[in-house]
């Protein structure tokens, strides 16, 4: 049993993983060591943490030679690199509380170890952010609540209703003058003289929109003459007969007189 684990002691630094190079990357609030390895890393990473340090140990992992180096940070001072048998030691010295978090590549070649500032919120903070939390979820009293936005808005839309009112109204308003105003505007008709030529047939003089029409109404309705008068020299005919014979002869019309009604 002791030469088994004494040949396992022998051979295991020849399967350990190799740190080829190393980066280092600071930020504002934060340092990433990026270290690259020969062969996949897939061994635990051990962390200690003192006061104004951090030890990393990472097991089965090789280096060539101690590496010792200064790094500008505000909350790192120094990362030294020591090999030991099987495995290797990463120590950081810090001057802040800080934290680290180790993550690997996926192909395993690679291992970045970011350390950044933590930080606490203070204690009244905390407590102000709850006390804040609290007020907003309050309910607030019936007593205190403002209705005047309420009657504000019940106002403006009553006026508004009452507006709309007003506006129908004026609408049909104007409709129904319109619509008088189309019904008032008859044919402007009006009978002069009628006269019984037979008992079946009436001759008929009318005067429409300016003009004279003379008609035989009865059994047969025919147009005789028709003639336009000038309204500034036009006057109605009076209701005599022989006015009436007389305007008919001038007109070409000769009939014999039997009875006249004259409808003014």
């Amino acid at each position: 049993m002791r030469l088994y684990l004494l040949i396992l002691f022998l051979i295991y630094p020849i399967f350990a993983s190799t740190i080829t190079s190393h980066n280092i990357y600071v930020r504002e609030n934060r340092v990433d060591i990026m270290l690259s390895f020969d062969t996949p890393f897939d061994n635990p990473v051990q962390q200690q943490k003192g006061e104004d340090f951090i030890k990393i140990t990472l097991i089965g992992v090789k280096i060539n030679s101690k590496i010792d180096e200064l790094i500008d940070s505000d909350f790192i001072t120094q990362m030294n690199i020591t090999p030991y048998d099987g495995k290797i030691e990463v120590l950081l010295k810090t001057i802040k509380n800080t934290t680290i978090i180790a993550s690997k590549t996926v192909d395993g070649f690679g291992l970045r170890l970011r350390v950044q500032v933590k930080i606490k919120a203070p204690k009244d903070k905390l407590a102000n952010i709850k006390d804040s939390i609290k007020k907003e979820i309050q309910i607030k009293d019936k007593s205190s609540v403002d209705y005047s936005k309420y009657y504000m808005v019940v106002a403006i839309l009553l006026l508004i209703f009452i507006l709309l009112l007003v506006i129908k109204k004026i609408v049909e308003k104007n409709r129904f003058k319109n619509r008088n105003s189309s019904n008032s505007k008859e044919p402007n008709l009006s009978i002069l003289y009628q006269k019984m030529v037979d008992d079946k047939n009436r001759l008929m003089l009318f005067e429409f929109e300016g003009i004279e029409y003379l008609l035989m109404v009865g059994n047969s309705n025919i147009l005789l003459n028709k003639k336009e008068i000038k309204k500034e020299t036009f006057k109605k005919p009076k209701s005599k007969q022989q006015e009436f014979e007389d305007m008919l002869k001038e007109r070409g019309v000769d009939l014999a007189s039997t009875n006249i009604r004259i409808r003014n």
